[in-house]
């Protein structure tokens, strides 16, 4: 269940950014043709030399985006554009960190130079965006043809595209809502992991949260969000700002991934490989803002994607070996692989794509910290229950060897004191019988019998009649002999008796030792022995004695106590964390719904129909997540036992009428019909009211959606009468429907929580929860004995 419910919050969090970020139905702007560049080395290009028409040989054309990855080489870039009228007209180049862009428009008298790079103040700018965006005025709609010199330390990689300004805007409004999301959803997890790391002390949320935030960072500079809002009159720092950030996110892999797969006692090689991948983008940080950028750059990326390949295989083994967890880990780093790392390759110049170049990479670095969330979540509850194991086991195991020796030490004491009245005289001898009497009793009631052997056969010369019963000795089967006994234990258990036996002879120390005997050698299938030597004067072993016990009833009573106790504390360690994961949830999705609400009644986005559905997107996405938490909420309410019901007076005829007007938009858009019948047959019930309606609702959603077009849903209503005096009857309701049906194997699981029967491959949206909150609300109000559902 945990399992599908994150795979469910990662699948919610990327398509919200997919719609957010305005990938799913971008706004277009005008491509530009005839794409080439001309490389100058030297940097000593001037406008008057590249336009020359002995120039026009030595450029070379590009298919798609440019992309020349990390060099120091001036790039001169040529293309034509055609706006589709006349006017204002805005040229964007990205990404938001390249260092100096100067283009060169054609005019009569020779070319206008246009000036903008992030190395530029944001107040000098052209144009107050955190993109890089030259205003064109174009007196007609002929093709021209300009020059872009491209002047950067980062990677020389840029697409191009000639916008409207009202098309633009459209562009950016889109996008500032999914880098609000992305960011918002980071702030969020910043602050959950630092607020795990006070209260709990966990490293693994303190390296997390650094990882977060190096995420966040990386991504604030890259869309130019630093340069503009945090340091517009620094444009050095700002340049900077998202390679700090890239340093913290790929130095913050070391030590989370190895608290994350408990690798913290590794040694040789792989701590290597740690302290590389942690100690190396520091290390090579200044290089960054030298001559070197391209190499260091290519050898950090190179090695953290090496890095990432080997926790993808440590990962992967760990899963095998059964460690559930792990599979948190083995996605986010995957997920790593997929954006971050594919971007990493593209900016080093492996291959162009303005797809890859711009927003899968944010889908990556989004669904890795989901993730990496649910991975510690994971870890966090596994950790918990094995502390409590751990600690149980040990408080019982001491309490029972306390115990038990203080009660052998008695009974040691009584049998030597017993012993020693052998000696005295008839009336010590009487006294004597009747005291081994009471002491046959005492080892039939403590399941305990002894016996003694004597070298170098070591068989049994005597032993009391306890003992003979927990072997299940008689005629027909003898114990005497070793070989005998021999026969009586599980094989393993006989081994471990003989180490034991040999070890005391060695230490003349006592043994005691837990043994499992063949089902059918006795009466007993678990007993505990102890045993020594005793020696003569000379240190020669004469014979051997000790006690055996039927200790099967304690090891099965410590069995299933110990199970129990795990299963209550791993059952409220669940309710706790979900309700704690829910409620820390539902806070942030109350804003974004709120927020995008607003959004909605906004004059431009009014006017937008495009802008108007993609915040109708968000607030979608949001609405349905908040439901699907509720459900959560409410299933892990009724299995911790802490649901309460509000029984009183209900009128199930107008609550039956009142779900059916609630659900009549769903119906008509399927073209359901739904019908009441016996309504006027039913009267008052006593129940609760608000999770009644929560059952009807459910129910006939669920009839609704599964239905066929042009189908029909009936809700029945009738009363029973009660089977005794002290109850007035029953009402009973029935929700029927002209639906495909189930299978009997359908029918056997239809109230698993998120099995949704192989409807999740359809087109019908839902949790897989609805079934399973009815059936326990209609579970508990049977209990309460009030009412019946």
């Amino acid at each position: 269940m945990a399992v599908v419910l994150g795979i469910s919050l990662l699948l919610v969090a990327f398509l919200a950014a997919y719609f957010l970020t305005g990938t799913a139905k971008p706004a277009a702007g005008q491509p530009l043709r005839d794409l080439a560049v001309l490389v100058d080395p030297a940097g000593t290009e001037t406008i008057a030399s590249v336009s020359a028409p002995a120039a026009l040989g030595r450029f070379k054309p590009v298919k798609g985006d440019f992309s020349a990855g990390y060099t120091r080489n001036v790039h001169w870039l040529r293309f034509t554009a055609q706006a589709p009228v006349t006017g204002l007209s805005l040229l964007e180049a990205r990404p938001a960190t390249l260092d100096d862009l100067r283009l060169f428009e054609p005019t009569s008298g020779g070319f206008i130079e246009h000036h903008t790079g992030d190395r530029q103040a944001f107040a000098k700018r052209e144009l107050n965006s955190r993109n890089l965006i030259f205003k064109l005025e174009l007196p007609d709609i002929a093709p021209r043809t300009f020059y872009l010199r491209i002047e950067t330390s980062g990677s020389s990689k840029v697409w191009m595209s000639l916008w409207q300004p009202d098309a633009l805007q459209e562009r950016d409004v889109a996008n500032a809502a999914g880098l609000g999301f992305y960011f918002g959803l980071a702030a969020l997890l910043f602050a959950l992991n630092l607020v795990l790391w006070l209260r709990f002390r966990r490293q693994q949320a303190a390296w997390l949260s650094l990882h977060v935030l190096g995420h966040a960072m990386t991504y604030f500079g890259f869309y130019g969000l630093a340069s503009k809002f945090i340091v517009p009159a620094v444009p050095e720092i700002g340049d900077g700002w998202s390679v700090i950030g890239l340093m913290l996110y790929l130095s913050s892999l070391a030590p989370l991934y190895q608290h994350m797969l408990r690798l913290n006692a590794t040694s040789g090689w792989s701590r290597v490989l740690f302290r590389i991948q942690f100690a190396l983008p520091w290390l090579m940080f200044p290089a960054y803002f030298s001559d070197h950028r391209a190499a260091v750059t290519s050898l950090v990326g190179n090695v953290s994607i090496f890095f990432a390949v080997w926790l993808l295989l440590q990962a992967l083994r760990f899963w095998i070996q059964g460690r559930v967890e792990v599979v948190w880990l083995f996605l986010s780093i995957l997920f790593a692989l997929a954006g971050p790392g594919l971007y990493a390759l593209g900016v080093q110049g492996w291959f162009a794509g303005s797809y890859l170049s711009t927003n899968f990479h944010l889908y990556g670095s989004l669904s890795t910290m989901m993730a990496l969330q649910l991975a510690l979540a994971a870890y966090l509850k596994a950790s918990r229950e094995k502390n409590a194991i751990d600690l149980l086991r040990g408080e019982r195991a001491e309490r029972l060897v306390a115990v038990e020796q203080s009660a052998k030490a008695q009974l040691q004491s009584w049998y030597d004191e017993k012993v020693g009245l052998l000696v005295d005289s008839e009336r010590q001898g009487r006294l004597l019988r009747r005291t081994l009497r009471d002491l046959h009793d005492a080892q039939r009631l403590g399941k305990i019998g002894l016996w003694e052997t004597k070298p170098p056969t070591w068989d049994l010369t005597a032993m009391s009649d306890e003992t003979s019963r927990i072997f299940g000795a008689s005629a027909q089967r003898p114990v005497t002999s070793a070989e005998d006994r021999r026969r009586c234990f599980v094989p393993e258990s006989w081994q471990r008796l003989q180490v034991a036996v040999k070890e005391s002879l060695i230490s003349d120390n006592p043994y005691v030792i837990e043994l499992e005997l063949l089902p059918a050698a006795g009466a007993a299938q678990w007993i505990e022995m102890r045993g020594r030597a005793e020696r003569d004067e000379s240190g020669q072993v004469i014979k051997g004695f000790g006690t055996v016990q039927d200790i099967t009833e304690r090891r099965l009573l410590q069995e299933t106590t110990a199970a129990g106790i795990v299963e209550s504390i791993a059952n409220r360690s669940r309710s706790e964390f979900l309700a704690r994961v829910s409620h820390e949830l539902r806070t942030p999705l109350n804003a974004v719904m709120g927020f995008s609400q607003l959004l909605a009644l906004e004059p431009v986005v009014c006017a937008q129909p495009a802008i108007a559905e993609q915040v109708e997107l968000i607030h979608g996405a949001a609405d349905h997540l908040k439901s699907m938490i509720d459900d959560v909420l409410d299933l892990a309410q009724i299995q911790s036992g802490g649901l309460r019901l509000m029984n009183k007076d209900c009128s199930v005829g107008p609550l039956a009428a009142e779900c059916l007007s609630w659900l009549e938009p769903q119906a008509e858009a399927r073209k359901v019909s739904l019908h009441l019948n016996g309504q006027d047959r039913v009267c008052l019930a006593v129940a609760d009211h608000r999770r009644l309606r929560q059952i009807l609702i459910n129910l006939l959603s669920n009839a609704i959606k599964y239905n066929r077009i042009g189908g029909a849903v009936w809700l029945s209503l009738c009363h029973e009468p009660g089977s005794d005096a002290s109850i007035a009857g029953w009402i009973c309701m029935a929700v029927s429907d002209t639906g495909p049906g189930l299978t009997h194997g359908q029918i056997d699981s239809l109230y698993q929580p998120f099995n949704r029967l192989g409807a999740e491959l359809s087109e019908v949206e839902g949790t897989g929860l609805g079934l399973a909150v009815a059936r326990d609300f209609s579970s508990s109000t049977v209990a309460g004995r009030k009412s019946m559902i």
